[in-house]
């Protein structure tokens, strides 16, 4: 069995960063004081928290320098979510901008992805 357990365990390569103890200060403090408001309805957090324009380069691609909210905008499009009732709208296609379609990047836009059989199945 223990045999069976290792090779069900995460692969030492696959860790990115190390964990660290924080102090009581950390082990005190709310969620939300470490990492803000966190909103019930996904989608509309993420549509809050994308509005934001400061330069990042995500960590499985450094060459890259995008912004939450153009990012955001790639996967959705700029009309394409419906804000009444915070879902994707059928057909939004991506917004493209400078830079985005680096080698391997899918281009499949989150409206059919979410028409596929894989994510059906999740929804039941």
């Amino acid at each position: 069995m223990a045999q069976r357990h290792a090779t069900l365990c995460i692969h030492v390569s696959c860790v990115i960063k190390k964990g660290k103890f924080g102090d009581i200060d950390l082990f005190d403090s709310t969620l939300e004081e470490q990492v803000d408001y966190i909103d019930a309805n996904a989608l509309r957090g993420i549509y809050a928290a994308a509005s934001s324009s400061a330069l990042f380069s995500p960590p499985n691609n450094p060459g890259l320098e995008c912004t939450p909210d153009c990012e955001f905008y790639y996967v959705v499009g700029k009309d394409g979510i419906d804000i009444d009732k915070w879902e994707v709208k059928p057909g939004a296609r991506p917004a493209k901008y400078d830079g985005c379609m680096v080698e391997g990047r899918n281009a499949t836009p989150l409206s059919e992805l979410l028409q596929a059989d894989e994510a059906k199945r999740a929804q039941n």
